[in-house]
């Protein structure tokens, strides 16, 4: 038997515990207690059970026990502050108290494609898609799938290739497709599964619904794929399966429009994001999905400096929270706090305890993995975050942005080969990627390409001058290159774009260090500290700030945001 709990597996026949995919050492004793509180969960047991089953006819102390707690703990990243898995119950015993995933088979891995809007209303895009990606939905809460993620399954969005075909290319044995007809009044869904290795249909089934009322039919087709799929599901599994968050019709329309417009990933998208997850939330102020769908936007804007950090950080955490009020285990809004946690707060533990729980609730939700995967590379720890994103990139392999930040991954830790790679391979996916080019063009500028870094930060710049990061990369490299009297008109042009936005501190700070203008840099960094800047998250492993190394105000300062404690 493999229980799984967050991202730990502990293999009851093999008796290992694996973390993050890697196994952990656990002496014997260690893994019978955990064991023995995984069986009998969620029941406290208190210490002299605990004692008499570890150490029978045995005199031992509460610290031998304490010990082992301590050892579990540590073993499967738990917290005796703020626990996930192992509960104290004081002056009594224990207790094992997350979210289990207990199975003897491998994860069946499956893709829903985009289903087909044969109406011929342009205006029914945002429905068709929507179905799909929350069919998805659907099935990424449940441990025993393996989902590829709606960013790589839109890719076949308007293709003739066969579902067969698209499955094989995607490595999944099981294909949902799916075609709308009709008008907004009444529209016939066909949905099918497909058996890849074989090309035979599983199942199929013509739905009719008004527009209006179609939120009623997508956990009803991920339960009844299962059914066809003769797979065993928990009571636990089958209830994530068939949750509904919302009856409201209305309410349920507007969030599908707020998600369509949010994964344009533009400033003009955002925005009306905003607009469609609020009048959602006025139609079913119950409703927890756009509460997380306003928190995921503003904390883009406060990162990207689209609006100040602290009024945009205080939006998204108040969103987050009011989500998590309406739906405790929403996976969205944990990870979106966990975003919060350590780019606003500074807070790196409770940031990966949101991830994990993140991991745990919906165990195909990539973004999660994207997010745990960047906390371990700011942190330099090049080896988990690698772990992470291989996961993110298994389920989401054709993501513009999933494969941008894996290139962010290999800079960070110096490895540029890698790093070039990757960033090629991300923008032949999305050749329109900003982020990408921004990427790539710190890769050249590490290796001492100049003239190519300068090249990729002036396309990006002309892409959005309101995401101001990259005038500062490309101030940056115009100083390294000797052009200092460009990189002083982008610091006054900075600093007239203040006048009318917000501009991080930390984009005059980059420029001033590549002029050597040290005590200006070190003015700008606190006033970077002082704002909140979500590039500090950076300070450890950014090798644009390797010539500030070991100088003591820069000690200080980075002190101050792995501690959280500005």
């Amino acid at each position: 038997m493999k229980i799984r709990f967050g991202e730990c597996v502990l293999d009851t026949e093999e008796r290992v515990l694996h973390r993050g995919g890697q196994p952990v050492h656990l002496t014997p004793k260690a893994f019978q207690l955990l064991g023995f509180l995984l069986e009998v969960r969620p029941r406290a047991v208190p210490k002299s059970e605990l004692q008499e089953k570890l150490w029978p006819a045995t005199f031992v102390s509460e610290g031998n026990l304490a010990t082992l707690i301590k050892e579990a703990r540590v073993a499967i990243g738990d917290s005796a502050r703020q626990p996930l898995y192992i509960r104290t119950v004081h002056g009594y015993g224990y207790a094992f108290a997350g979210t289990v995933q207990e199975t003897t088979e491998k994860a069946h891995s499956i893709v829903v494609l985009p289903f087909e809007n044969l109406t011929g209303d342009r205006d029914l895009d945002y429905l068709c898609d929507g179905v799909a990606e929350n069919v998805t939905n659907a099935f990424s809460r449940v441990a025993l799938f393996r989902v590829l993620s709606p960013r790589t399954a839109f890719r076949w969005k308007g293709s003739s290739a066969e579902p067969e075909a698209i499955g094989r290319e995607l490595q999944v044995e099981t294909v949902v497709h799916g075609r709308v007809t009709g008008d907004m009044s009444h529209l016939t869904i066909q949905v099918d599964a497909v058996n890849v290795a074989s090309g035979t249909q599983i199942w199929g089934n013509r739905l009719r619904s008004e527009a209006d009322q179609v939120f009623r039919i997508e956990e009803d087709v991920a339960a009844e794929v299962v059914a066809a799929l003769q797979l065993r599901l928990s009571a636990d599994d089958l209830s994530r399966l068939v949750h509904r968050y919302t009856s409201n019709p209305h309410a349920y329309d507007l969030y599908l429009r707020g998600r369509f417009h949010w994964n344009k990933r533009t400033e003009e998208g955002l925005r009306r994001a905003i607009e469609h997850f609020e009048r959602a939330i006025v139609a079913d102020p119950e409703y927890a999905l756009p509460h997380a769908g306003i928190a995921d936007v503003y904390a883009v804007m406060g990162n990207r400096d689209l609006m100040p950090p602290r009024e945009a950080f205080s939006r998204a955490l108040q969103s987050a929270t009011r989500a998590l009020e309406l739906s405790p285990n929403l996976a969205e809004a944990h990870a979106s706090l966990g975003a919060i946690a350590e780019v606003h707060h500074w807070d790196w533990n409770e940031a990966g305890r949101k991830f994990r729980r993140a991991i745990e609730l919906s165990p195909s939700y990539t973004t999660a993995y994207q997010w745990y995967a960047l906390h371990f590379a700011r942190r330099g720890l090049a080896r988990e975050a690698e772990q992470q994103m291989a996961k993110a990139l298994d389920l989401d392999p054709l993501s513009g942005i999933g494969l941008t930040n894996a290139a962010l991954l290999a800079y960070l830790a110096g490895d540029d080969v890698t790093a070039s790679e990757r960033v090629e391979r991300a923008l032949e996916v999305d050749p329109d990627s900003m982020d990408a080019l921004l990427v790539r063009g710190g890769v050249h500028e590490a290796s001492g390409r100049l003239d190519l870094a300068i090249d990729d930060y002036r396309a990006a710049v002309a892409r959005s001058l309101r995401y101001t990061i990259a005038l500062a990369f490309l101030g940056h490299a115009l100083g390294r290159r000797g052009d200092r009297e460009e990189a002083e008109e982008i610091l006054r042009r900075l600093e007239t774009l203040r006048q009318t936005q917000h501009v991080s501190a930390m984009d005059s700070a980059l420029v001033a260090l590549a002029l050597e203008r040290f005590d200006e840099v070190f003015q700008w960094l606190e006033a970077a500290v002082a704002e909140k800047s979500g590039w500090l998250v950076y300070l450890k492993t950014d090798r644009r700030l390797d010539p500030l190394r070991g100088d003591a105000r820069f000690e200080s300062l980075l002190r101050a945001v792995e501690l959280g404690n500005p």
